[in-house]
């Protein structure tokens, strides 16, 4: 899922500067962050809400979770998590609909709108709709 969703930020948005697995804003990994939004997502995936690998590991993932979460606020960046626990295996089509929620809150913050999306020739910015995933 980031591979395909470095893929697609990269091609909708070449003019805005994202990281992807950046560590040096907070001292802890973003999935994806956007510097000048003040916006970063994380992609969590069921290893963040099951104990695949046991209650151990699973707590201090969460442990890091909250703390990541505690240091955006800290540093007045915005932190979305998206729970794709349910997408058991890579399907683009499945996939796409979390790429939305990224791009639907990119076009947000950079006060996009469909009327405007639909006047200017040639914009590829998407915004749709979306529901974020409660944990299993």
């Amino acid at each position: 899922m980031e591979i395909f969703a470095e893929k697609e930020l990269t091609r909708l948005y070449p003019n805005i500067p994202i990281f992807y697995n950046e560590t040096k804003r907070i001292d802890h990994e973003l999935d994806i962050f956007l510097p000048s939004l003040s916006l970063a997502f994380e992609i969590n995936g069921i290893f963040h809400y099951q104990p695949i690998y046991g209650q151990n590991k699973l707590s201090k993932t969460q442990e890091t979770d909250k703390t990541k979460l505690q240091k955006c606020k800290d540093n007045d960046i915005e932190l979305l998590v998206l729970n794709i626990s349910s997408l058991k295996k890579f399907k683009e089509q499945e996939a796409q609909k979390y790429l939305n929620i990224i791009t639907s809150t990119i076009d947000l913050k950079l006060g996009v709108t469909d009327e405007y999306r639909n006047r200017i020739p040639g914009f590829t910015g998407q915004c749709s709709s979306f529901e974020l995933q409660s944990p299993s």
